[in-house]
Formats: C-alpha cells, sequence, structure tokens
C-alpha cells in the first residue's frame, strides 16, 4: 500500500470520531425516545390547508 492510501484509509475509520460523538446505551435511548416521543404525534390540523 502506498504511503497516501494509508493515510486516507486512517482519515476514514470510524474509530478515530468515536470520542466527537459519544456512544449512547440502551438507558440513554430509552430517555431519549421519552423526552421526545410528544414529537411523533401528529395534529390534522396543522395539515388542513388553511393558514392561520
Amino acid at each position: 500500500m502506498q504511503e497516501n492510501e494509508q493515510d486516507h484509509s486512517e482519515k476514514n475509520d470510524p474509530e478515530g470520531f468515536m470520542d466527537l460523538f459519544g456512544v449512547w446505551d440502551a438507558e440513554d435511548l430509552r430517555e431519549f425516545l421519552e423526552a421526545t416521543k410528544d414529537q411523533e404525534k401528529v395534529d390534522p390540523e396543522d395539515w388542513d390547508g388553511n393558514i392561520r
């Protein structure tokens, strides 16, 4: 492998970015879903075509 190919593959290694994004465990996911569950509801009045 040429040197520049190796550098490119190391830059695209997802493990190298884990400190930037963090990792959620099952409890984190449960808390997030609980906190955002109201955003899953659709209010038909929001889609009736009338501008308020």
